[in-house]
């Protein structure tokens, strides 16, 4: 695992750059509250969100799919998944993924779901400001954040960014990262502990 520091003034840079080479969604202001939506410009994302209407799972598993195509006795499969970075997810939502992850695979594997969700590349971040109803700290708080590819948490003037799979640090090479000091690990070390 690889840790840098993004600087406040370099992230929309970056987030642009992953926009140049991918479908990118986020979290946005809708009205006083947020929702994932597609991003069309960099300074849309809202990292200080503190929930959202409806959760990311919903670009791997939407409400309405097409699943085969018939064509008198012939079919095809309606398997279509288009490379997405998911950008801002909060460590609750990621723990949902997880579980998700786990309920398609095992068993009867959903492959609409795993297609899209392999062509996915999840950017973690920290909680910047909880909901003051939020209880996601309770539910599952012993189970390990796992199946994002980076995590970025906020600090003071940036934030450390910490590559976790390949995927994440291909990402990663977009950006304009400095090397994380001793100390903004040790800050970043003290967030999640709050965060997850």
């Amino acid at each position: 695992m690889k840790t840098c520091f993004i600087k406040n003034d370099d992230l929309n840079s970056f987030i642009a750059r992953i926009m140049d080479k991918y479908s990118v969604v986020g979290p946005v202001a809708k009205g006083p509250r947020f929702i994932f939506d597609k991003l069309d410009k960099a300074d849309q994302l809202r990292l200080d969100y503190d929930t959202t209407i409806l959760p990311p799972k919903k670009f791997f598993f939407g409400p309405k799919q097409d699943l085969i195509k018939f064509d008198g006795d012939k079919y095809e499969t309606c398997l279509d998944p288009k490379e997405i970075v998911l950008l801002g997810i909060h460590p609750h939502d990621i723990k949902a993924i997880a579980m998700t992850d786990k309920l398609f695979t095992e068993n009867y594997p959903d492959h609409n779901y795993l297609a899209n969700r392999k062509a996915a590349v999840i950017i973690g971040s920290n909680v910047q400001n909880p909901y003051k109803n939020a209880f996601f700290g309770s539910i599952n708080k012993d189970m390990a954040v796992s199946g994002h590819d980076v995590f970025l948490t906020r600090i003071n003037d940036g934030y450390v960014a910490e590559t976790i799979t390949e995927k994440g640090a291909q990402i990663m090479s977009l950006a304009s990262c400095a090397a994380a000091t001793e100390r903004s690990e040790e800050h970043t070390s003290e967030l999640q502990s709050h965060s997850f």
